[in-house]
């Protein structure tokens, strides 16, 4: 049997997940794309501003869109082997999501990251054995 950390009470993740879902209909999600928008808007419950590029979700909407979520998805490495279960209780160290700056080595300013930089990322990561996968955003 795995070890189980819990670092967050069950009345924290409440009031936690509360006002996550009152910030997804108040403020919402700004969304790039037109078609994305209208996509949206075609399923009851999310109210879309055109105008402002923006998605307001109800709480309702949320839950019934987990509901149909699998408990569980598997990802796949470029050898198409099973690289890793998200779900029912695995955890994964992540590096990083996405490198838009770069700090160079003994350089005192940050520089924009070019796709470069996105290839040593991989390879370093792919070459660490406790780094089971890598995000890409």
């Amino acid at each position: 049997m795995k070890p189980f950390l819990t670092i967050i009470d069950g009345e924290t993740i409440q009031r936690t997940l509360g006002t996550a879902y009152l910030l997804l209909e108040r403020i919402g999600i700004e969304i790039e794309s037109p078609e994305t928008l209208s996509l949206l808007g075609d399923h009851a419950g999310v109210r879309i501003d055109a105008g402002a590029r923006r998605a307001y979700f109800s709480e309702a909407v949320i839950l019934r869109a987990l509901k149909k979520v699998p408990a569980e998805i598997t990802l796949y490495d470029r050898e198409k082997k099973e690289a890793a279960r998200l779900g029912k209780g695995e955890v994964y160290f992540v590096p990083g999501s996405s490198a838009l700056n770069i700090l160079d080595l003994g350089a005192a300013d940050p520089r924009e990251a070019v796709c470069a930089d996105l290839e040593q990322l991989a390879r370093l990561t792919g070459a660490i054995a406790a780094y089971k996968i890598q995000s890409t955003a």
